[in-house]
């Protein structure tokens, strides 16, 4: 199976394009929230009451075959957060919960879910109502691996996958500069 990967992203008439190698690991450029002063979050209230924040994003070449034999990580750049506990374009994989304050302050849980044709964000405050708007500047990258080690196509090998060895959970516990090192990927 070849995995080749065009992304193709858009969130509301947003579009980004990357297109990525035949059978190694990809990446997707830093995805943005806001295009133009517009943001993309819409605000959501469940039964409760209480509030998230939502940001789905188009990503056409994300199908069944691709999630079935490869892992798609979600990686994001916060800002806004108090420096000493995350500091301005510190990089974390999702999900993610950070702390508002250092003394008594609330959390923020970060999520995302990846589906075929879609990656969608959201956020939710641990107080129910989530304080102020999401920060426009917070950005989201994708990382998808194959699943496997060497990659063939008849008898002859393709490319080797330095990440396919790992299992989703093994690669969720390397850092993201472990991770685009061992990828050969631009951080």
């Amino acid at each position: 199976m070849a995995i080749a990967i065009i992304f193709v992203s858009s969130c509301k008439k947003k579009t980004l394009v990357n297109v990525a190698k035949e059978q190694q690991v990809v990446s997707s450029e830093w995805l943005n929230t806001e295009f133009n002063n517009q943001s993309f979050w819409s605000k959501t209230v469940n039964l409760v009451g209480e509030e998230t924040f939502n940001c789905e994003f188009d990503i056409p070449a994300i199908s069944e075959e691709l999630l079935k034999n490869a892992s798609v990580l979600v990686y994001a750049k916060f800002y806004g957060y108090e420096p000493t506990i995350w500091p301005d374009e510190k990089i974390g994989l999702l999900p993610k919960d950070i702390f508002r304050f250092a003394i008594g302050g609330s959390m923020d849980y970060w999520s995302a879910a990846v589906s075929p044709g879609k990656v969608g964000i959201t956020v939710l405050n641990n107080s129910g109502k989530f304080p102020g708007k999401v920060n426009p500047e917070i950005q989201f990258r994708l990382i998808v691996v194959p699943k496997t080690a060497l990659i063939v196509t008849g008898t002859k090998p393709l490319a080797t996958n330095p990440l396919g060895k790992y299992t989703e959970g093994e690669l969720r516990e390397l850092s993201y500069d472990q991770l685009c090192s061992q990828a050969g990927l631009s951080k």
